[in-house]
């Protein structure tokens, strides 16, 4: 029950004379919650009742817990508030919460939804968690308090920063949802994956759904899948059955590689305990390519730049984590490198000037979950020598692209390096603002600045001439060799 959960407080001293007269109680408390920790109630009680009735905070708090949950004697809501209201009136945090909680189910005391929200403000004001959760539930609900959407979100908001799971699932829902702040799917995602790495079936539910529909994070059916999974075997009525069919659902969508990782992941996965880091979990996926004998790849910076930690390899094989090894993010590149030497390297075109009309082939790793996992090649032709606002650093190019093309190769017909794929223009931006929409307005990042960028972090490359067109299968098999999936951990 989430709303009995706490920390061990501090037990503080005022003085030499109290420090004294304390020290046999505070000898006698730590054999207590010794025993207490241990699951000794039975000793536990008999060393924290003298306590309590000498007036020690700490033991009063702990029998009221041991009253209240039946531990070692019978289950006794009356004595449990008596001991909760005598620790809360010595401004115990923890027992203030539990008072309130009392006071808000009506167990012990009739039900009293202003006196609970009285001892959560206090509980909360402390920096108690589980008060400042409970208080946001109270400005919610609008109970024992004038409903205040945006009070709420504040409370839950301290509390989450503290990594309180229930609260940051509750925020994650406001930002959902636009409850008491500017509705932010991305937040959305960001709050529930904290709630979820601890544990917390219900945001490991809502994580699945956000992944397999692409709300504030791209979509991603391997992690729709992992997450589903964990809700559905969490023993959580309120969620097993749902998380179970939604996770049977993206099954049929998904490539057996992705299945086998993701039923991988689910199966070693442990939840992190509160204030942990923990493993790093979903993020971005973009595309990059071999450029060196040593194992460097070029991508984007928005593809690998704010990551906890990045891995690449080829679609179908599990992708070991890569060094990042620079980033430039005024012109989207990064270099990564992999732990292992590469059987082939892709090459950059030497010498002749790309022409405006010139065919070309893009080759990546789009809409990862959702099309072919062993990658997906386009043409098209150089459109203009500029990018957007007439940028000389980029190409504009008519090849389709998708999300998880950047930092994918641009080849000439020759299957050389002429380009890094970077962005598209956006179809929703020009739709609103023009009324229109574009027809594959794609750009890439010039090999000269990827070449330049390369240079100056003294990375080796290969240069060739380009002469005899190939067909575009032909140049595909080549581009399979060298581009790589990319994954972004946040």
């Amino acid at each position: 029950m989430r709303r009995w959960m706490g920390v061990r407080a501090a037990i503080g001293i005022a003085s030499l004379a109290a420090l004294v007269l304390a020290w046999p109680a505070s000898a006698g408390l730590d054999e207590a919650l010794t025993a207490y920790n241990r699951g000794d109630f039975a000793a536990a009680l008999r060393e924290f009742k003298p306590l309590a009735e000498q007036g020690n905070a700490e033991a009063q708090f702990h029998l009221g817990r041991i009253y209240l949950f039946g531990q070692s004697v019978p289950v006794d809501d009356r004595e449990a508030v008596k001991w909760f209201r005598l620790a809360a009136d010595q401004k115990h945090a923890k027992a203030q919460n539990n008072l309130g909680a009392m006071y808000e189910a009506g167990r012990g005391v009739p039900q009293d939804y202003q006196e609970a929200a009285r001892w959560f403000r206090l509980s909360a004001e402390q920096g108690l968690p589980q008060g400042q959760g409970n208080l946001g539930n109270a400005y919610r609900l609008g109970h024992g308090v004038a409903q205040d959407l945006a009070e709420a979100v504040k409370w839950y908001r301290l509390a989450a920063e503290q990594d309180y799971a229930a609260a940051q699932f509750n925020l994650a829902i406001a930002y959902k949802q636009g409850s008491g702040v500017p509705q932010n799917l991305t937040e959305a995602a960001k709050w529930y994956q904290r709630a979820a790495e601890q544990g917390d079936a219900l945001a490991q539910y809502s994580l699945g759904i956000i992944y397999g529909t692409g709300q504030g994070v791209p979509q991603d059916y391997a992690l729709a899948h992992f997450w589903f999974n964990l809700a559905a075997s969490s023993g959580n009525p309120e969620v097993v059955n749902k998380a179970a069919e939604n996770r049977n659902r993206v099954e049929r969508i998904m490539t057996a590689g992705q299945l086998a990782a993701a039923q991988e992941a689910a199966r070693e996965w442990k939840p992190r305990k509160s204030g942990e880091k923990g493993e790093p979990k979903g993020g971005a996926t973009g595309s990059g390519f071999v450029i060196s004998r040593q194992g460097h790849v070029v991508t984007n910076e928005h593809v690998a730049g704010k990551c906890v930690e990045v891995r690449a390899g080829p679609p179908g094989e599990p992708h070991p984590k890569v060094e990042v090894v620079a980033l430039d993010a005024s012109n989207d590149l990064a270099i990564l490198k992999l732990p292992t030497a590469p059987a082939l390297v892709a090459t950059f075109r030497d010498s002749r000037a790309v022409r405006i009309g010139e065919g070309v082939v893009v080759f990546g790793f789009p809409l990862l979950g959702m099309i072919s996992s062993q990658g997906s090649l386009t043409t098209g032709a150089i459109s203009a020598l500029a990018g957007l606002g007439d940028d000389s650093r980029a190409l504009q190019i008519s090849a389709p692209i998708q999300p998880g093309n950047s930092g994918g190769p641009l080849f000439d017909m020759s299957g050389n390096i002429i380009g890094v794929v970077s962005s598209k223009l956006s179809e929703r931006y020009m739709l609103e603002h023009f009324g229109s929409i574009p027809q594959n307005v794609n750009f890439a990042i010039k090999a000269s600045i990827a070449q330049s960028f390369l240079d100056a972090n003294r990375v080796e490359y290969a240069r060739a001439p380009s002469g005899a067109e190939l067909k575009p299968a032909d140049i595909g098999e080549r581009a399979q060799r060298v581009t790589l999936q990319i994954e972004c951990l946040r």
